[in-house]
């Protein structure tokens, strides 16, 4: 099961033997083994999970918060409860995290409550480490349970609305190492979210763009103030571009003023990881939303990659700095083939001054490395 041992394994131990009863002629413990590892499947896996979510994780979870403050310090100290949040129940996650994993849509069915009931609990914790924790069950929760059940009853509506609030939680009042958490987390559950509909749900994907990209770097100072809460954003852009498609020029004219200017920061080689994923998101961009991708825009871009290399030249080079340089190389590429594809007199002169620069060897020679050879 790849899970650390704790008081969870006297309950496995039951079940694999009364599995054991019921096979009195299997002797080779392999076989259990694999009967275990199978993913959504087995007799042995399907009552491991009911047994874990029964005995195990749901005496856990009976005692919420409210119970916590109206209870009496007198009648909590003679029958203290164990609860999720202790730290000797750490393997709560794991174990919860295996019972998604596995899950049926019958298991789903047969188990809703048992499952419901510590994802929104955790999700409703003050801790931001718990509501990590339950973006990672729900888009889980989400895969494995049959999509009739979570629509009809409205849990896609309950989640998203809770999941969108996580986008609220910004330097300065939230830690940025404790932003960065919550929003590398809430991103890939609200996309899970935006698939549930027969048809791609743009109007989630827009709001994600909106208040998940757009609206934190409105609020921030400057992107490049928080580089590692940037970095996140940006990494987790190109897979909601890549699912808009086409429907991604709408966020042309917003997405480009808020990234550019973070190539044309100085000092964006300080951090090699906002460089490479500013980078790749603008592949994103350029990739998905090349329809209104005219000639001004594209000399936009690439004059914002150049100021972005020439700072990288004066940096100190090392590996990190290498693999941004690598990426802006290929935004680059990018660029030559959407503005070779206008066939204007633009392109015409973006030949010329590209053989030039390469061939009297400028800083940007590097740039055009390749590119060149398509002229």
């Amino acid at each position: 099961m790849n899970l650390k041992p704790g008081p969870w394994m006297k309950d496995a131990l039951e079940v694999v033997m009364a599995w054991q009863l019921r096979n009195p002629d299997t002797t080779d413990p392999a076989q259990a083994i694999e009967e275990v590892k199978k993913i959504r499947k087995g007799e042995l896996t399907s009552r491991l999970l009911s047994r874990f979510l029964s005995l195990t994780i749901r005496p856990l979870f009976v005692q919420t918060e409210q119970d916590a403050f109206t209870t009496s310090d007198k009648s909590k100290s003679k029958s203290k409860m164990k609860t999720w949040r202790d730290p000797e129940n750490a393997y709560v996650v794991d174990l919860l995290r295996w019972c998604l994993q596995t899950a049926t849509e019958a298991d789903v069915k047969r188990e809703f409550h048992l499952l419901r009931v510590p994802i929104l609990q955790m999700l409703d914790s003050t801790e931001l480490k718990w509501k990590a924790h339950a973006c990672t069950f729900i888009s889980l929760f989400v895969q494995a349970a049959p999509r009739d059940l979570i629509m009809n009853q409205g849990y896609r509506k309950l989640f998203a609305d809770d999941l969108f609030q996580l986008f609220t939680y910004l330097p300065t009042l939230t830690p940025e190492p404790d932003a960065v958490l919550v929003f590398d987390h809430v991103f890939p559950a609200l996309l899970t979210l935006s698939l549930l509909e027969e048809k791609t749900d743009e109007a989630m994907l827009d709001r994600i763009i909106r208040e998940g990209v757009l609206a934190p770097f409105f609020h921030l100072t400057s992107p490049s103030t928080y580089p590692a809460l940037t970095t996140t954003i940006l990494s987790h852009l190109p897979a909601i571009l890549s699912t808009l498609s086409l429907s991604s020029v709408t966020h042309l004219p917003t997405l480009l003023p808020a990234i550019l200017p973070i190539l044309r920061d100085h000092f964006v080689p300080a951090s090699p990881d906002l460089l490479v994923a500013t980078a790749k998101a603008l592949q994103s961009i350029i990739i998905n939303a090349w329809p209104r991708l005219d000639t001004a825009r594209l000399m936009d871009i690439s004059t914002a990659i150049c100021e972005a290399w020439i700072a990288c030249i004066e940096y100190e080079d090392n590996k990190a700095v290498q693999e941004g340089k690598q990426e802006l190389k290929m935004t680059m590429d990018l660029v030559d083939r959407r503005v070779g594809s206008l066939g204007d007199e633009a392109g015409k002169v973006w030949v010329k001054e590209k053989k030039r620069l390469v061939e009297e060897r400028s800083i940007f020679a590097g740039l055009f490395e390749g590119v060149e050879k398509r002229a």
